[in-house]
């Protein structure tokens, strides 16, 4: 998950001789929770409703910066989430299953079967109908079927966009931790879109770095305890194509070093080139309350239990 480089709060300000500094807008305080937590009331109840039904400019107001609240809203996408609604949100599992031996198994089914018995009516050609006679047809048709029209038009209907329903995936979200992926995420989202990345590691073996970094394809240099990755531009000319290796590489050395490390980043955002600054208070989003120095030989023991985990699961 990442934040669309257009929604990013930020500011940039002048530097003299360089480039210009980038301060994204990082939630550092609790004044930020209630507007959260009336977003998350709403979600509440808007849940169960079409997506028709659901004001979203709503969600966007409660903040007063339309960037932030989007930001907020991508946060809680993973919580709340669209479905397409089945058939029985529609008619009984009696219906369903009589539908079934009709091979009527989904809203495409429905269409064409609608498009093959106006034909068949003799009415209107090519799957026709005028809207006067529309009302009219469904329920003739949907008669034999043992469907009202009305049911039979939101069968046909319920792959619709306008028709997706807004559903909870676990449970209810804390604002705090609304808070907390807002700003793993925002920097994740800026890292994207960098060309270097250096990070003052010291007590960190060359062998942990260069295991994480042959973990992600990033190349890197060391100069003292200065660590420097390096981005590749694509043939579109950005850095964000392959600067998501850049950033997870960055975020697992912050995660392996013992203390909270401390640089800055080469960001470009269009046309412009800014400098990100990593400072321990910027780290500490990233971190863990509660730290482990791994060697080396240990970061392969993890990657191999996360990709068995990851291969289990595609089994599943």
């Amino acid at each position: 998950m990442t934040f669309r480089r257009q929604d990013i709060p930020k500011t940039t300000r002048r530097v003299e001789d360089g480039p210009r500094k980038l301060y994204p807008r990082y939630l550092r305080d609790a004044s930020i929770l209630p507007s959260i937590e009336l977003a998350i009331d709403f979600l509440e109840r808007m849940r169960h409703r079409r997506r028709e039904e659901i004001p979203s400019e709503t969600v966007l107001d409660v903040f007063g910066d339309l960037k932030v609240a989007r930001c907020v809203l991508t946060c809680l996408a993973d919580e709340y989430r669209y479905r397409t609604p089945a058939m029985a949100d529609v008619v009984d599992e009696a219906t369903v299953t009589a539908l079934a031996a009709w091979d009527l198994l989904g809203p495409a089914d429905f269409r064409a079967h609608v498009y093959g018995a106006i034909n068949d009516l003799g009415r209107a050609g090519h799957g026709f109908a005028p809207p006067a006679d529309r009302d009219r047809l469904l329920a003739e048709i949907g008669r034999p079927l043992g469907l009202s029209g009305p049911d039979l038009d939101r069968l046909m209907t319920l792959d619709a966009e306008r028709n997706a329903v807004l559903d909870r995936t676990g449970p209810r979200p804390a604002a705090a931790d609304v808070v907390a992926r807002y700003n793993v995420t925002l920097l994740f989202s800026l890292l994207r879109h960098a060309s270097s990345v250096t990070l003052d590691l010291p007590g960190l073996a060359d062998d942990a770095v260069s295991s994480i970094a042959a973990r992600y394809g990033v190349q890197w240099w060391r100069d003292g305890d200065a660590v420097r990755l390096a981005g590749s531009k694509s043939t579109m000319g950005t850095w964000s194509g392959f600067g998501g290796r850049v950033a997870r590489a960055t975020m697992h050395l912050v995660v392996a070093h013992p203390a909270r490390p401390a640089g800055e980043a080469t960001v470009h955002l269009g046309d412009r080139t800014c400098t990100l600054p990593l400072d321990s208070k910027v780290m500490a989003y990233l971190r863990p309350k509660r730290t482990h120095a791994t060697p080396a030989a240990g970061l392969g023991d993890i990657e191999r239990v996360v990709e068995t985990i990851q291969t289990d699961r595609r089994e599943v």
